[in-house]
């Protein structure tokens, strides 16, 4: 699908969000800034009522502006919602209201769909070309922070499990070094019988390797009798 803009012109007869700045920077009363898909978002950020109502509005009749920029990752602007045809529960929902004209641009992180970033007024065609192009700037740049926080996110938690992974081979280590003094057997020895109480037991071998590592420090008259039974050979 062409990445433009679907604009809706009156028919006859008829993962916490900043906003407020992006708004305004968009010539918008009311913002939103939604992380993730809009019926379950991870995080959503509002400045102003106007665009938390329609947001409880396009919920609550299941279409929208919003839920169509979503669908086709596009950027929609409606003129006025109560004359817009392509959303008549919406705008029968909105009679009463004072959410007019709106404007939903995408957030893409590294290309892919990421949330939404929603301009609201209370009067009708308010959101002019330059308006669009100003909002798709901002939801753009939304995504690039987004996606250094994502990345920070992603290297700390790998920077975790690198962490974890080396505690737990100097656990097995630790632990194939018990074995192999208790059973008098090889290291790989030690290692098959490590791996055999891990699968016995349904659970990790660097869990199994912490208990024989921690239970090996006891006293033989304080240690438990299942270490007994897993780590010496019977004698």
């Amino acid at each position: 699908m062409r990445r433009g803009v679907l604009e809706g012109r009156p028919a006859r007869g008829s993962r916490r969000a900043r906003a407020g700045g992006v708004g305004r920077g968009a010539g918008a009363g009311s913002t939103a800034l939604t992380l993730g898909p809009s019926e379950a978002p991870a995080a959503v950020g509002y400045a102003g009522e106007l665009a938390a109502r329609l947001d409880a509005n396009q919920l609550r009749c299941g279409e929208g502006p919003s839920l169509l920029a979503e669908q086709n990752d596009d950027v929609v602007i409606s003129d006025d919602l109560l004359a817009d045809a392509r959303w008549p529960r919406l705008a029968r929902i909105a009679t009463g209201t004072t959410v007019r004209s709106v404007l939903v641009a995408p957030v893409r992180v590294d290309g892919r769909h990421a949330g939404l970033l929603t301009c609201c007024s209370s009067g009708p065609r308010a959101f002019g070309p330059g308006h669009r192009d100003a909002a798709t700037t901002l939801a753009t740049a939304a995504g690039s922070v987004l996606a250094g926080m994502f990345e920070r996110d992603r290297l700390s938690a790998l920077a975790v499990h690198l962490d974890l992974a080396l505690v737990s081979r100097q656990e097995i280590d630790e632990a194939k070094g018990v074995v192999i003094a208790q059973r008098g057997c090889t290291p790989d020895e030690a290692f098959a019988h490590l791996a055999e109480l891990s699968q016995r037991e349904n659970v990790k071998l660097r869990v199994i390797a912490h208990r024989i590592v921690v239970e090996a420090a006891l006293p033989d008259d304080v240690a438990p009798t299942r270490w007994r039974a897993h780590g010496r050979r019977a004698t």
